[in-house]
C-alpha cells in the first residue's frame, strides 16, 4: 500500500470480506522541526579596526605634548615610534600564541594553558589590579576635568571628589549594558569619532591663539637624549589595552586571520595621530604645555568647553573603565 505524510493525518481503512469499517488514527500530528537558532552575528572588518584603535585611545595621549616638550621634536618621535613597534610585536606574539593554543579568549586563559592553575590566578590579580588602578585614574580624570571647568567658569569651586563619587553610576551602568566586544564596537564608533572632533577643536583653538599672539615663541627643543629615556615608561603607559586584544581576536569569527592584519592598520592610525597632535600641540604651546594639555587651553570659552566634553566622553568609555 502506498503511504505518503499526507495521509498520516486520515482516518486508516480496514477492508475484509466481511466487513468494511475505519479505524480513527489517535496519533498525533507530525510536529515539523524548529528552525535552527541563527549564528551570532560576527564583527564586521571595520568594528574590529575600530575597536583596536579604541584599545589605545584613553587619556594618555593628552600628556604627549608635554613629553616632547621635555623629549624635543625628534626625541619624543622617535620614542612613541620605537615604544609602538615594540608594543606591536607583542601584539603579534600573543595572537600567534593563542592561535596556537587553540579556543581561548582571554590573556588568563593563556595563562593557564602556559602555567596552569596558578598561572591563571597570578594572570587574573595583575590584570585586576591594573585596571583598577587605570579606572581610578580616568574617573579621577574626568572628575579634575570637571572641577576644572565649573572652577574656572562658574567660579564654583567644590573640589573632585563630589564629581568622583556621581561618575560611579554612569560608568556601572555602561558596564552592565554589554559584556561582547562587538557590542562594545557600537560604543567605541562614536566615542572614537568624538575624541578626533575634540583633537580638531584642539588645533582650531591652538591656531587660533597662535594668531592673536597669545602662545610662546621659545626656540623648540629638538633633542633631549636622557628626558627621552626617563618618558619611556609613560609611553608605555599608552598601551593599556594590549592583553585584550586576544579577547577582540576570539570574537573577529571568520576574520581571526584577518585580525592582525587589521590590528596593525590600527597600530598606525594611532601613532599617525597622537603624533600629528603631539607636534602641533607642542608647537604652538612649546614650554608652556601642562602635563595634561587640556589644562593649557586658557581662557576658557564655549570652545574649549565642547573639548573638555569630548575628551570626558572618549576617557568614560575607554576599556579600562
Amino acid at each position: 500500500m502506498n503511504y505518503s505524510e499526507s495521509d498520516h493525518h486520515k482516518p486508516a481503512l480496514l477492508e475484509g470480506p466481511d466487513n468494511h469499517f475505519e479505524i480513527e488514527d489517535t496519533h498525533p500530528p507530525l510536529l515539523a522541526l524548529p528552525p535552527e537558532p541563527a549564528a551570532p552575528a560576527k564583527a564586521s572588518e571595520f568594528q574590529l579596526f575600530i575597536v583596536s584603535v579604541k584599545l589605545f585611545f584613553g587619556i594618555s595621549y593628552l600628556s604627549l605634548p608635554n613629553t616632547f616638550a621635555q623629549c624635543g621634536l625628534v626625541g619624543g618621535i622617535v620614542l612613541f615610534t620605537t615604544v609602538i613597534m615594540v608594543n606591536a610585536v607583542t601584539m603579534l606574539q600573543i595572537l600567534r600564541v593563542s592561535e596556537t593554543l587553540k579556543d581561548v579568549r582571554s590573556y588568563s586563559e593563556v595563562g593557564e594553558r602556559v602555567l596552569g592553575r596558578r598561572g591563571r590566578q597570578i594572570v587574573d590579580v595583575c590584570i585586576l589590579v591594573k585596571q583598577i588602578g587605570t579606572c581610578v585614574t580616568y574617573l579621577y580624570f574626568v572628575a579634575t576635568q570637571l572641577d576644572f571647568i565649573i572652577c574656572e567658569y562658574l567660579n564654583r569651586c567644590i573640589g573632585n571628589r563630589i564629581y568622583t563619587l556621581a561618575l560611579i553610576v554612569p560608568v556601572i551602568v555602561m558596564s552592565s549594558l554589554g559584556t561582547s566586544y562587538r557590542f562594545l564596537s557600537y560604543l567605541s564608533i562614536p566615542s572614537v569619532f568624538i575624541a578626533i572632533t575634540g583633537m580638531v577643536c584642539i588645533f582650531y583653538y591652538a591656531f587660533d591663539q597662535m594668531t592673536l599672539g597669545k602662545t610662546s615663541s621659545e626656540q623648540l627643543v629638538i633633542f633631549d637624549f636622557w628626558r627621552t629615556l626617563g618618558r619611556i615608561g609613560l609611553a608605555m603607559y599608552l598601551f593599556d589595552g594590549t592583553a585584550i586584544v586576544i579577547n577582540v581576536w576570539a570574537e573577529a569569527g571568520p576574520l581571526k586571520q584577518r585580525y592582525p592584519s587589521i590590528l596593525m592598520k590600527a597600530i598606525t592610525f594611532d601613532l599617525c595621530l597622537f603624533v600629528t597632535f603631539a607636534v602641533i600641540c607642542y608647537s604652538v604651546y612649546r614650554e608652556d604645555t601642562t602635563p595634561i594639555f587640556t589644562m593649557s587651553l586658557l581662557p576658557i570659552n564655549a570652545m574649549v568647553i565642547f573639548i573638555f566634553v569630548c575628551v570626558c566622553i572618549n576617557a568614560l568609555t575607554s576599556y579600562p573603565v
